[in-house]
């Protein structure tokens, strides 16, 4: 490559050499002044890679584009393009000479593979034949790779009626000498469909998976099937309909085995759009204008309710609008080329990253008011590993806004200044207005995304481009794959039909390896994670924002957009260290580092019991530097906090976390279901922004509370006052100092009260369960004390909540005024609470900060090498 890369630097070598050049790599070049003709790409789908044997290849639809040295590009069509010729009379590959000749006279050749392919007039039998398709869908549907394999492998095929459906058959058979001839294209077939169930043409009711065969009108009523080219055209009468396909070869070869030349698949119609190409997927949007006009000169329809993968799809740069890149005419071009060596190299054709919903997107799709757009993938993959990575932040005329990687001239290969941006760009962008209703919604399901990202400490990577954002429009993803992107899900603030179903919900999905973090909630008012994973990135697996706070209202925590997620049956973690590129850039290295600090907390170090959990999941060596591994696994802060370590006092913030080990679980928590009216309030984990502890440890100091129980203790150990995650020995403390006092206040009753006190010697060699029984007899014994009952226990329910050894007030306890019975209850379901240690089954801990930010972070068993 070195000898190649000299030829085109010299251009008396280039003129001698350049017949060589084109016989090796199908490229000729003519420079015109400094800038040449790069490169030339033929978009994907405007060009048929096959054409029948004896046949003339079609080119008149052939659009290419082509990439001049300064990164500027150029759409060419058909007219302005030069075709060699093919040999089209014998099967096998060609080779196509495509030429471009623009104004200035820089001319580009390259070669395009097409493959001469018989037909089934060139054979005497079909010995094979097979769905490409149905055979892509069934090893996608069934691979088990970490990154790869779906939860749920038992969805259907699903096909759209807005297009034909074409199951991209493959066949091979023998010619009347006996020959035997691959890729055989659209071989004669017979094709029968049957429909699954009830058959709405027929007042017969049949079983569920009875099948009944279609012919005649029954038949063209729900399809219509095209024998020159073997596909099916669905009609809108059979959306929500099931069928049932079976392809034969119409003359099978008398060799070949019984199934060999026949396949056949159940199929649910569905009133969507069939994608086989990138060009194919720009009828997902219906915003931008360049889509609208490429839709024209394709024959796309300029309008669908939803898109069915039924191939997996590639997207790069020259496949979509290209107002999107940088050109030198974008504004702001020459300030942002001036930041660092590695902008101006790399900033023309990057893609221009944005944050206004007008230019957020590669697609966008505006959802109309009781509107249901579907996205279903079939398992296939939209892949965008080769998609370019942003250069510089939002319209890059601020300095802050850039990657400045500058390298060491000595060593191109070492940065020796690094800065980090903050892409706001998305694939898929869904929008509606605020005042739509319940009905208005976006399906994803079974689809498998691969991003253009990766976690690592090179700056490049935070331009990688974000999977989605969704604004306002309820949305649901079940069974989908989401790979190596900036940021996956991005759910933004709207509030449209906020129950218990959630707006906003991922089902069933998994992903790993964002640069930023796995799910973002900006201003989500209800979210819903459940039975899913999301595993590994560069930040915390969630980030939770407060959105829209007003920070001149007298009460700014009171406006805004809080976001409330619940997690249910689901694992989310990502380990991390204070050298992961997300704390880096956002100032939260600081902040990492102190944070196992708390583990003294809990290893018995700082005068507290020691546990068998640990806040540390290992250390990873940085550098040469040795680094503790903690799993961030949510973190909840202010939507206008433009970093993590901000000062003391900053605005509170709204919104939580609600972690659920079962759906039995949340259901009980919200009285739904079995338990409706009936909640459980005490089967929840997870971080609340609006209670007691966060607003205390806001401008003040760190507290940490056990997810499990909600016992919490601060930072200043010796001193804290507002409980203690550990120790029932306290309470038992604040009891018998009442019962001092009350010794005091009632000298006839010392007798009584000496004997109800509680022995310190008993107490400290009872269990957990004994402790908490000797607290609880204490309470019934003083209600059995007719005259100074309630007196008693008001005064004990006082000093427990004054010493914060409950966990805040019990909400209704001014209404059990009279009710002694019931205080006593009310006070021991606070004494069941405790615990001694952090428990076993604990998997994360709370953190609210000084800073006025909460996180959730992993907890594990502590072993040995725990802290080594």
């Amino acid at each position: 490559m070195k000898s190649v890369k000299y030829f085109f630097n010299n251009k008396v070598i280039l003129s001698i050499f350049s017949v060589i050049l084109f016989a090796f790599f199908g490229v000729f070049l003519v420079g015109c002044g400094d800038i040449t003709i790069k490169s030339m790409a033929v978009n994907q789908g405007t060009l048929a890679t096959y054409v029948l044997r004896g046949e003339q290849l079609d080119t008149s639809k052939t659009v290419a584009v082509v990439t001049y040295s300064d990164n500027t590009t150029k759409t060419v069509e058909a007219k302005d393009l030069t075709f060699g010729t093919i040999d089209t009379s014998t099967v096998g590959s060609q080779t196509l000479t495509i030429t471009y000749t623009d104004d200035e006279e820089r001319t580009i050749s390259i070669n395009f593979a097409v493959n001469v392919v018989a037909s089934e007039n060139d054979v005497l039998s079909i010995s094979r034949l097979e769905s490409a398709l149905l055979n892509e869908f069934n090893s996608n549907r069934t691979a088990s790779g970490q990154y790869d394999s779906f939860k749920d492998q038992e969805q259907p095929l699903y096909v759209g009626d807005d297009n034909a459906f074409n199951f991209r058959i493959n066949a091979a058979g023998y010619d009347a000498d006996g020959t035997f001839v691959p890729n055989i294209i659209n071989p004669k077939v017979n094709i029968t469909v049957e429909i699954i169930g009830d058959n709405p043409l027929t007042a017969d009711k049949e079983a569920d998976d009875a099948k009944t065969v279609l012919t005649g009108t029954s038949l063209a009523h729900f399809v219509a099937i095209n024998e020159d080219v073997n596909t099916l055209q669905f009609s809108q009468n059979a959306v929500g309909y099931n069928f049932y396909v079976t392809v034969e070869a119409a003359n099978k070869d008398i060799t070949a085995e019984e199934n060999a030349t026949k396949f056949e698949t159940a199929l649910t119609v569905v009133d969507a759009f069939n994608v086989y190409t990138a060009s194919d997927l720009m009828v997902y949007d219906n915003y931008y204008s360049y889509y609208t006009q490429k839709r024209q000169e394709l024959g796309l329809p300029s309008s669908v309710n939803g898109v069915i993968l039924q191939a997996d799809i590639s997207i790069t740069k020259d496949d979509v609008r290209q107002e999107m890149f940088w050109t030198e005419k974008t504004p702001n071009y020459s300030t942002a080329i001036g930041y660092s060596n590695y902008v101006r190299d790399n900033l023309l054709g990057s893609p221009i990253d944005a944050s206004s919903d007008k230019q957020t997107g590669i697609y966008r799709r505006n959802i109309a008011n009781g509107e249901t757009f579907n996205f279903i993938g079939n398992y296939f993959s939209v892949n965008l590993s080769q998609f370019p990575l942003m250069v510089v932040e939002l319209d890059g005329s601020h300095e802050e806004n850039y990657v400045n990687s500058e390298r060491d001239p000595k060593n191109p290969e070492v940065f020796i200044k690094e800065k980090y941006m903050t892409s706001h760009t998305c694939v898929f962008y869904t929008w509606t207005a605020n005042d739509v209703d319940s009905e208005t919604k976006v399906n994803w399901k079974n689809l498998n995304f691969i991003g253009n990202s990766a976690i690592s400490n090179d700056p490049k990577y935070s331009g990688g481009i974000l999977l989605m954002k969704n604004n306002a429009v309820d949305f649901y993803a079940y069974n989908t794959l989401m790979n190596n992107f900036y940021i996956g899900y991005f759910m933004q603030m709207g509030e449209v039909n906020n129950d218990y179903n959630g707006e906003y919900i991922i089902d069933s999905c998994k992903g790993y390896n964002s640069y930023q973090c796995l799910i973002y909630a900006w201003g989500s008012e209800h979210f819903i994670i459940k039975n899913s994973e999301f595993k590994t990135s560069g930040g915390p697996a969630i980030i939770s924002d407060h959105s829209h706070i007003d920070e001149n209202a007298a009460k700014p925590a009171e406006t805004g957009n809080p976001s409330n997620i619940d997690i249910i049956a689901s694992t989310i973690e990502s380990v991390v260290t204070a050298q992961s590129p997300w704390f880096i850039t956002y100032g939260a290295d600081a902040i990492m580092k102190g944070i196992p600090l708390i583990d003294k907390m809990l290893d018995g170090s700082m005068g507290l019991p020691a546990t068998d959990r640990t806040i540390l999941a290992g250390s990873e060596t940085i550098d040469g530097q040795p680094y503790q591994k903690l799993n961030i696994i949510a973190v909840a802060k202010s939507g206008g906090s433009t970093n993590l370590d901000v000062a003391a006092g900053g605005f509170d913030i709204r919104g939580y976390i609600r972690i659920f080990n079962t759906e039995d679980d949340y259901n009980k928590y919200y009285g739904l279901g079995d338990y409706e009216g009936n909640p459980d309030t005490s089967v929840i984990n997870g971080l609340d922004l609006g209670n007691d502890i966060y607003q205390s440890a806001k401008g003040n100091t760190h507290y940490i509370q056990d997810s499990v129980t909600g016992g919490y203790i601060n930072q200043n150990i010796l001193q804290n006052k507002d409980g203690t995650l550990f120790k029932l020995s306290v309470m038992k403390t604040v009891v018998n100092a009442v019962l001092d006092g009350a010794k005091e206040k009632f000298p006839s009753m010392a007798t009584t009260i000496d004997a109800i006190k509680i022995n310190d010697a008993n107490f400290n060699a009872a269990d957990l369960n004994g402790k908490r029984t000797m607290l609880k007899t204490v309470l019934q014994t003083l209600a059995s004390i007719a005259t100074y009952a309630e007196t008693l226990i008001d005064t004990v329910y006082g000093a427990l909540l004054t010493n914060g050894q409950i966990f805040g007030a019990i909400s209704n306890w001014s209404e059990l005024e009279g009710k002694v019975d019931e205080k006593v209850t009310a006070l021991s379901a606070e004494i069941d609470k405790y615990t001694d240690t952090v428990p076993s089954n604990s998997t994360s801990l709370n953190i609210y900060t000084d800073i006025g930010i909460g996180a959730i972070i992993g907890l594990y068993p502590r072993t040995s090498t725990t802290t080594e």
